[in-house]
């Protein structure tokens, strides 16, 4: 064996080496996270708002593929806190209203689901104490104990309730918070699946909701809701954006393209609000590249059918 060989070798070692070591591949080769992570990102706990239109709720869920051929649900209800009149309440859900009750099937979307709602129940009133309460739950589950006797959590369920208020004196939203970078979502459930199983072959098949659908889940039995990671869901700035214009669609109104904004005060409904909102948020100068672009783009269709 020559000398130029044995350097050959060593040289095709370092390089398998130096592979195993980048990032990419220490990922590919670590098994995908089965732990689903659901935080509060707004509303924050005991803080006092400025009242706008519409005020956002904001659940971030972390890995929502593992829970969502399972039959998932977060449900959450915001109401006032009043002695001397009618109470107000608002609440909505994932999967969104008009869908089925749970989520079924595989799941398409990114690694972070922020889910944000569009609160209109706290305007048009002088209430100013509020609270905001959910409800986590799945309904399949087939994990034994350590007896192989009951379904143990019989549940992974979560509830919980913050209070916050309002006042003219109060913050504006902020969802970014970018003045306290320490601030991260309040985790409010965590569930870990470690195995999943035919329920046909399983007990208590009548429990589940979505008879199309066999596979049930096992959960960790030592640690069935492990530690939140709920920095992971900070806000960004393209989140702050989503929400803005969450908002904006909501409202409908064709001559505010900014939110917060103290004009809005319910909604407009306007016909050309996503034209208007669109042009508003692109610029003339955007506009006027898009319009080229279509232009020359239809020139060249043109010329080509004429060929």
């Amino acid at each position: 064996m020559t000398a130029n060989t044995r350097v050959s070798k060593m040289d095709l070692l370092g390089l398998v080496l130096c592979l195993l070591l980048m990032p990419g591949f220490r990922a590919e080769a670590s098994a995908e996270s089965t732990v689903t992570e659901v935080d509060l990102v707004f509303p924050r706990a005991n803080e006092t708002y400025q009242r706008v239109y519409p005020f956002p709720i904001v659940f971030a869920i972390q890995n929502p593929a593992p829970v969502w051929p399972h039959n998932f649900q977060l449900f959450w209800q915001t109401g006032s806190v009043v002695d001397d009149e009618p109470p107000r309440f608002d609440c909505n859900r994932l999967p969104a209203r008009g869908a089925e009750l749970w989520t079924s099937g595989s799941y398409k979307g990114t690694e972070l689901l922020n889910k944000i709602y569009a609160a209109e129940v706290y305007m048009n009133n002088t209430i100013e104490k509020w609270y905001l309460a959910w409800h986590i739950t799945m309904i399949r589950n087939c994990t034994d104990d350590r007896n192989g006797v009951a379904l143990s959590p019989r549940r992974p369920e979560a509830e919980g309730k913050i209070y916050f208020t309002f006042n003219r004196d109060g913050k504006l939203p902020d969802i970014v918070q970018a003045k306290e970078s320490a601030a991260c979502p309040l985790p409010v459930w965590t569930v870990d699946i470690v195995d999943v199983l035919d329920s046909h072959v399983a007990r208590n098949k009548s429990q589940y909701g979505d008879k199309t659908n066999s596979m049930c889940p096992v959960f960790d039995v030592r640690d069935p809701h492990p530690s939140p990671r709920p920095c992971e869901a900070k806000p960004t700035e393209e989140m702050a954006r989503n929400v803005s214009r969450e908002m904006l669609s909501t409202a409908k109104c064709a001559g505010v393209h900014s939110w917060p904004n103290a004009s809005l005060v319910g909604r407009c409904n306007d016909t050309n609000w996503g034209a208007a909102s669109m042009a508003a948020q692109l610029g003339p100068s955007t506009l006027g590249v898009v319009a080229l672009t279509a232009i020359l783009l239809g020139g060249a269709f043109i010329s080509s059918v004429r060929e």
